[in-house]
């Protein structure tokens, strides 16, 4: 969950892309951002505090952290404006790596 939907604010695109940034850190570290029990998730996830993916794969590139962190900003105006840009931005950095 997005730090905004513990709050019952409203849910709309950047609580999307909030989501869509914890899918991929997920796929890229084969673990989720934050762990333990639900109290401290929600305590991790209004913090923003998280490891950053290339702490969990040394081998994914460096830019990589900045996008998920973009994405997964506990403020809803840091995040990515729509997905274009966040897609576009993941498409940059798998094309400057082939």
């Amino acid at each position: 969950q997005a730090p905004e939907q513990f709050d019952d604010q409203s849910v709309d695109g950047p609580t999307d892309i909030y989501q869509l940034g914890a899918v991929l850190y997920r796929a890229l570290t084969g673990r989720p951002p934050y762990d333990g029990d639900a109290e401290t998730v929600r305590e991790r996830i209004r913090d923003g505090e998280f490891t950053p993916p290339t702490g969990h794969n040394p081998d994914l590139p460096g830019a990589i952290d900045d996008i998920v962190a973009k994405a997964m900003a506990t403020q809803k105006l840091l995040r990515y404006d729509n997905a274009t840009r966040f897609h576009r931005e993941i498409r940059e950095l798998c094309d400057e790596q082939l």
